[in-house]
């Protein structure tokens, strides 16, 4: 069978691909992963199945140390989606994953200086946004984002279940009617601090939304997170959602969130597609505190990804959420300030 993938079309590679990705993060989320942690794709039922044996046909699999592998057969397109893909689902230790993107023009923008951001980055990129949701319990963004392009945030341009949409409102500043809170498509949260005033404001409103379990609630609901010196806590935002079941978390825009994420040290991943445009003085996208000497900048693991005319580059981040200041992954170990792996120049295409 795996020999057979070399024949098909790079369409209908990337579409299969994708199937055993849906499939792993239903393996993870399946009582029994253990027991059949093989995936193979059956022909006769035209879909992915898991299995209890490793056997010629497997193309990936959780082995006993719960790291991902997968057949060295397979095609490009199989081995470039497992790499940017699997890091965002994690293995069956159920551990929190958090991966964070931004889409800027060459000069580190990511809309005009008029809030115009329609569109930075190409179709391929914003699929690769949809990629990122179908795989991720929450998509988050900022009150900002939410306001200037009323997102919809759900996963319509790929196969997949929408996530929970979560809208970070400190201040509770959003008074206008967006599309996430009636759209009936799938649950969102407003995340709002304790000293934000709701007034006489609803702690839950909208249509009512069945869960997996056949219970009803209202689709919006206010979620109340401590305050650290009037600033947004991070970890808070982070820690409820874990303790709500929301374990893999993807921080989508707009640039003061991810950078807030950023600089708490709580990322895994951080994606930042590079569209070939200059927009001149508009938004910034990372904003950081600078540093007087190039020699401490932070300079992670990272990959590079063809999306289109667009450059996706996966930096490896995680290495700041060790509390030995080391990353999980003996080869990509590293100080965050000290001698860096040496980066794999060639680009692998996607989409």
């Amino acid at each position: 069978m795996i020999e057979s993938l070399s024949t098909l079309s790079y369409s209908n590679a990337e579409k299969l691909a994708w199937q055993f990705l849906l499939a792993a993060r239903n393996l993870l989320e399946a009582p029994d992963a253990r027991h059949a942690p093989f995936l193979t794709f059956d022909r006769q039922m035209q879909r992915v199945v898991a299995s209890e044996v490793l056997s010629d046909n497997s193309c990936l699999w959780l082995d006993s140390n719960d790291q991902w592998c997968r057949s060295p057969q397979i095609p490009a397109i199989f081995h470039a989606m497992f790499d940017l893909y699997l890091p965002v689902l994690g293995g069956t230790d159920k551990s929190l994953r958090t991966v964070a993107h931004l889409g800027q023009s060459i000069d580190a923008q990511i809309a005009a200086r008029s809030g115009d951001s329609f569109y930075v980055t190409g179709e391929e990129n914003r699929k690769h946004l949809h990629c990122l949701r179908a795989l991720s319990d929450a998509v988050i963004v900022g009150a900002g984002t939410a306001m200037a392009d009323n997102p919809q945030l759900t996963t319509r341009a790929v196969a997949g279940k929408n996530p929970v949409r979560v809208v970070i409102d400190s201040q509770a500043r959003i008074h206008q009617p967006l599309g996430i809170f009636d759209d009936g498509q799938a649950k969102t949260i407003l995340i709002h601090q304790s000293s934000a005033d709701l007034g006489e404001r609803a702690l839950a409103f909208g249509p009512q939304l069945k869960n997996e379990q056949g219970s009803s609630s209202h689709q919006v609901e206010r979620w109340v997170v401590p305050n650290t010196d009037e600033q947004l806590n991070v970890q808070a935002i982070i820690d409820l959602l874990a303790e709500r079941g929301l374990q893999r978390l993807f921080i989508e825009g707009g640039g003061i969130t991810v950078s807030r994420f950023y600089r708490a040290d709580v990322l895994d991943r951080l994606h930042i597609a590079v569209a070939p445009l200059l927009a001149g003085k508009g938004i910034g996208a990372l904003q950081l505190p600078g540093i007087d000497v190039l020699a401490d900048a932070h300079r992670p693991p990272f990959a590079m990804y063809q999306m289109g005319e667009d450059i996706l580059w996966d930096f490896d981040v995680s290495v700041a959420k060790s509390d030995t200041g080391l990353a999980g992954d003996a080869e990509m170990a590293t100080d965050a300030r000290g001698t860096l792996p040496k980066p794999q120049p060639s680009v692998k295409r996607i989409f």
